[in-house]
């Protein structure tokens, strides 16, 4: 019996260690920000959203709900949390939100109007720098949850007072 415990809690946090070596551990974005991330993000009817890094939806699902015309895409490598979002999405029905179990370094991102992450140190955000560089079309909309983009100048903070996190808005030249 034991070892079927020690087996299901490996299978279980396994892919949680493997997300947290891509790009950050699995942080939930605070409930109070999402306010402010959808007026940073300011979609317009037809653009896709892309949250790298979805852990269970939170952003992507309360998104959905405000843009209704645009797509909203949730990028997750950890197993278990895409197929709690693949699961709670049979719930909500909203069409215009899909969930991608993938590595955002795999992924093209070519054709996204706006990306929003959370990255937990300077080595992962110069790498998505790198690829944000190579891949953006000019005008996309880059959004950083804490932490700045090194040597990019946001457009936009939102930090209201010294307790709340900042939210950083880039637009790719």
């Amino acid at each position: 019996m034991l070892n079927i415990i020690v087996l299901l809690l490996i299978v279980l946090l396994f892919p949680f260690a493997l997300a947290s070596l891509s790009l950050a551990p699995w942080v939930p974005t605070r409930k109070k920000d999402l306010k402010r991330i959808r007026e940073i993000s300011d979609l317009k009817p037809n653009e896709i959203f892309f949250e790298l890094g979805s852990g269970t939806g939170i952003l992507s699902f309360y998104l959905s709900k405000h843009f209704p015309d645009s797509k909203i895409v949730g990028i997750e490598l950890a197993y278990p949390l895409y197929l709690f979002c693949r699961i709670k999405k049979i719930f909500y029905k909203n069409k215009n939100l899909t969930f991608k179990l993938r590595n955002i370094y795999k992924t093209n991102l070519s054709n996204t109007d706006a990306i929003y992450y959370f990255s937990k140190g300077s080595n992962e955000i110069i790498k998505l720098k790198e690829k944000f560089e190579k891949e953006l079309r000019p005008g996309t909309k880059i959004i950083s949850y804490a932490f700045p983009i090194p040597e990019w100048k946001p457009i936009k903070v939102s930090k209201p007072t010294k307790k709340d996190i900042s939210i950083y808005l880039y637009i790719k030249n």
